[in-house]
């Protein structure tokens, strides 16, 4: 066994994950999971000196756990594909899982036999980038007269409300809440106590709340994880000056790219404003690996709901 699986990380592997700023991978992501109902194990490989967070989800009559979460970052990024594949199952067998998720960024290559494709832009080069998009040094412009963004504390109220927001956003949109209000208000209170994640407010001209942006730093490379305006912010350019906010948190850490995260293909308009800050297009593949029968119908369902996105990713990129 090439892996060794357990509840509590050895010494070995915290140092690890606190020496490389792996955050996804961190016993303190590990307990912010807990907020989403997950049980954290902590995988670690002797002979390689890495290791993986795997939260655990139960759902009706199997478990799913996720090989880093929300993403598994620059180390499974550059796993090949049977690499990967290898290392799912014997997490899967180790771990008693009926299914093993991975999300990576995979760029332009479709090649892997994902159940999902998602749109994905990044800065890279984040360290030397700046605004050369004509009309994104426009509307900052405008929005810094409107609006401005600051780092947010710990205090329950302002995670409150951007859990509201977040909620009110994503059912407006018709998609489905994954986060619960616990999790931005331990997610909050983990901002004060590491620079690898922060959460930023909007403050409008009027002194009304007009959104928020969250950044978490894992590795080399920076996270834009959550994000949400209302309508008199949007209007203000909030989305604006949180990003820039975002972009100049990720550089303090030293990250060199900044992933603006995956997208759902039902909202366009959420892709074309980042792609006004990007400067690299590509994919994010969802893969699922079968560790039982219950893993088997999981799987199959997820591909069957999902469809729609290969052809969905190639027409992007085709027209990109």
């Amino acid at each position: 066994m090439t892996w060794r699986v357990a509840s509590l990380p050895c010494p070995a592997y915290a140092d690890w994950a606190s020496r490389n700023h792996y955050l996804f991978a961190s016993p303190a992501w590990g307990e912010l999971m807990k907020s989403l109902g997950a049980r954290p194990l902590f995988a670690w490989n002797e002979q390689k000196s890495e290791g993986i967070l795997l939260p655990v989800f139960r759902v009706p009559a199997a478990l799913v756990g996720f090989l880093g979460f929300p993403v598994g970052g620059e180390l499974l990024d550059r796993v090949d594909g049977q690499d990967l594949s290898a290392l799912s199952r014997e997490l899967a067998g180790t771990a008693g899982l009926s299914l093993v998720r991975t999300v990576r960024s995979v760029g332009t290559n479709m090649d892997t036999p994902a159940t999902s494709f998602l749109p994905e832009v990044r800065i890279e080069g984040l360290q030397s980038w700046s605004p050369v998009d004509r009309k994104l040094r426009k509307d900052l412009s405008y929005a810094r007269k409107r609006s401005m963004a600051t780092a947010a504390g710990a205090s329950s109220e302002v995670a409150g409300a951007c859990f509201t927001l977040y909620r009110d956003t994503v059912l407006r949109h018709g998609g489905r809440v994954r986060y619960s209000r616990d999790y931005f208000v331990r997610l909050a209170e983990l901002s004060t106590r590491t620079d690898r994640a922060r959460l930023f407010v909007a403050t409008l001209a009027s002194g009304d709340f007009g959104g928020f942006a969250v950044v978490a730093g894992n590795g080399r490379t920076a996270y834009y994880l959550h994000g949400a305006v209302s309508e008199p912010g949007r209007s203000a350019g909030a989305s604006d000056v949180l990003l820039e906010q975002v972009v100049a948190h990720a550089r303090s850490l030293g990250c060199e790219s900044l992933s603006l995260m995956a997208s759902p293909w039902q909202q366009p308009g959420l892709v074309e404003f980042k792609k006004k800050w990007g400067n690299q297009l590509g994919l994010v593949a969802t893969t699922d690996y079968v560790g039982g029968l219950a893993g088997s119908v999981l799987a199959t369902l997820a591909r069957w709901k999902s469809r729609g996105d290969r052809g969905a990713a190639m027409r992007w990129l085709a027209a990109t």
